[in-house]
């Protein structure tokens, strides 16, 4: 069985260019903050706490904004799934979950999920070329998964 295999999430296009744009302006801000802080040409320091506040606030920003681009995935781990988005994860146990459906018409995958006695679908955000690859990959660690298969009307 393969192990700890990982699959990037898919965020998107718009998404990726918004983060991106936090990011540089969290970098602008460090910028400008270490400026001040240093006294460069006619920046004073009139307030060096509130120069050290800003740049602690944007160095999180820029972190955050980071992760956000750059740690976004699943990954299989022996006993569960780790979803991965930034600075927030979840384990899924693979006995919680109970089946994969594909929409057929746009190739999203979802997981029903139960768990405390409620169902929940999670669609997974993955590249639809990987798709295969990340059903294999869940069926290694739960051999009995259905896989449902089901078409919506495009409208």
């Amino acid at each position: 069985m393969e192990n700890n295999a990982r699959f990037r999430m898919n965020i998107g296009v718009l998404k990726s260019i918004v983060i991106a744009i936090v990011a540089l302006g969290a970098l602008a801000i460090i910028a400008l903050d270490i400026a001040l802080l240093s006294g460069a040409g006619k920046l004073h320091k009139a307030s060096p706490a509130l120069g050290g506040v800003s740049l602690a606030a944007a160095v999180v920003i820029l972190v955050i904004a980071m992760l956000l681009l750059f740690n976004c995935n699943y990954t299989f781990k022996r006993d569960y799934m780790l979803v991965v988005l930034g600075i927030f994860w979840d384990k899924v146990k693979y006995s919680d979950i109970v089946m994969i459906k594909q929409n057929g018409s746009s190739d999203d995958i979802y997981l029903i999920i139960k768990s405390d006695g409620m169902e929940t679908a999670a669609k997974v955000n993955i590249p639809h070329a990987v798709n295969d690859a990340f059903i294999c990959a869940l069926r290694q660690r739960v051999p009995d998964i259905e896989v449902e298969t089901f078409f919506t009307d495009k409208k």
